[in-house]
């Protein structure tokens, strides 16, 4: 017998007030829910002050799988220096979105798409492999350094996250000291139990585990 804590997060949109057609109804009982897992609530009514992005949103929520597929994301790389010697100590890996019309788009506002639609494990996986090829060639050149990535908590409750990182180690050649999977502190305090159970088996292939926000 096992005993589960059930939640739910629900968006309202009322007829003549939000809209005046069934399809602008759904769209803001969309934007509504999702306004109510942001802020962690029962229910939200839908707002327009709150909805500047949603047509934005739902573009690009479609449009996520097959940019991943046609590589219209890009890495940039952040030196970690130390204070100390002034040395390049490692890289972070900080994914952006190029899109044709929008530009460079930032991870808060594909991240949370990506989560929703579960698109987060092809991003991640190609984040891991253009992170851990790029790293490679640093090493050719001399360049000893590591890497960090950010991972989601949907990350976590993959059960091919372990397996997809140990054939990049073997592709790659990066050995597991070289990577850093970096975890915002929120992750963890949603599952602890769960997700230290996730770190642990990460952590004894070598893999370094880092708490952010903490």
């Amino acid at each position: 017998k096992m005993e589960l804590e059930i939640g739910l997060s629900v968006g309202l949109a009322l007829f003549s007030q939000h809209a005046d057609d069934a399809d602008s109804l759904v769209r803001h009982a969309v934007v509504a829910m999702r306004q109510a897992r942001k802020y962690h609530a029962s229910f939200m009514y839908y707002n327009g002050e709150k909805d500047g992005h949603s047509i934005r949103n739902l573009l690009l929520g479609t449009e996520l799988r097959q940019a991943i597929r046609d590589r219209q994301f890009v890495l940039f790389y952040q030196p970690k220096v130390s204070l100390a010697s002034g040395d390049i100590t490692g890289l972070e890996a900080l994914v952006r979105w190029d899109h044709p019309a929008f530009g460079l788009i930032p991870p808060d506002e594909f991240i949370g798409l990506a989560e929703q639609t579960g698109a987060i494990h092809e991003l991640t996986d190609w984040v891991l492999e253009e992170a851990m090829s790029f790293l490679r060639k640093l090493h050719r050149r001399g360049m000893r350094l590591g890497i960090s990535v950010n991972i989601s908590t949907h990350n976590l409750r993959d059960f091919q996250l372990k397996p997809r990182i140990m054939e990049l180690m073997k592709h790659t050649g990066i050995a597991s000291h070289d990577l850093t999977l970096e975890i915002t502190e929120n992750v963890m305090m949603r599952d602890i139990d769960f997700a230290q159970e996730v770190l642990e088996s990460l952590h004894e292939l070598g893999v370094h585990i880092s708490i952010d926000d903490f």
